[in-house]
């Protein structure tokens, strides 16, 4: 009888160690093959949550221009979600755009405005540990920019979310119908941001290094500028002039 439920005994511990061994080989394979540590369906989810979060700010500042009468450089994107890499500071404070009407009738994120709800990037697309630029990991933000084929001369107004895994921005790529050449990310330098606030100063020109992104209103890029490897950034036109 002992013999038997020694025997008990170790089929039960083979068990266990089987099915921790299966289970370990599926959390890994569900990684997506260390591309990022996400799997190719995390990735096509995450991908369409950043779509949309900037969707709806773009929404919001479209129906602001058209119910409200706000112009180009009237807009207020004050909140305390997306805030800078060092000391965690909003990057857009209260009173950053001495232009925004003070009734808060231009205000992205305000009741009074476009009440927006202020949403960073889901967690499964964020690129940790990024060394470079003011945006902390799953902060975004507008910035002034010309946008290559987009409108006129004049710069736009960009929604940006930086340091993305990349995985997640090539499925972006493939939602919007940009193509990523050779199974990557096309490459594009921005050469310095300029913040919106309530101006559209700065040098900066986006979609200008490679032709496939040249009259994209949204499209994710391998910023060339960057010397990190988290250089992967998603760009929606908010305002095209």
């Amino acid at each position: 009888m002992k013999y038997s439920r020694g025997n008990i005994l170790f089929l039960i511990l083979i068990g266990v160690a089987l099915f921790g061994a299966l289970a370990y080989a599926v959390t890994q394979g569900s990684r997506g093959g260390g591309k990022g540590d996400i799997s190719d369906e995390q990735a096509d989810i995450a991908a369409s949550q950043v779509i949309q979060i900037a969707d709806d700010v773009a929404t919001a500042v479209s129906r602001l221009q058209i119910v409200r009468g706000c112009g180009d450089d009237e807009f207020d994107f004050a909140n305390d979600v997306h805030v800078s890499r060092v000391g965690g500071t909003p990057l857009y404070p209260s009173g950053h755009n001495s232009n925004a009407p003070t009734s808060g009738r231009c205000s992205v994120f305000d009741s009074r405005g476009g009440g927006v709800l202020p949403k960073q990037t889901p967690e499964t697309a964020k690129e940790f540990g990024q060394t470079d630029g003011g945006f902390a990991t799953g902060s975004g933000g507008p910035i002034v920019a010309v946008i290559e084929g987009v409108g006129t001369s004049e710069r736009d107004l960009v929604w940006v979310f930086p340091h993305l895994k990349r995985p997640v921005c090539m499925k972006i790529n493939e939602k919007l119908g940009v193509p990523n050449p050779s199974g990557d990310l096309p490459q594009d330098e921005s050469d310095g941001w300029y913040s919106y606030a309530g101006t559209y100063a700065g040098t900066v020109t986006l979609g200008d290094d490679d032709t496939v992104l040249e009259g994209r209103l949204a499209f994710c890029t391998d910023d060339t500028a960057m010397s990190s490897p988290n250089d992967a950034y998603y760009y929606k036109v908010l305002i095209a002039r």
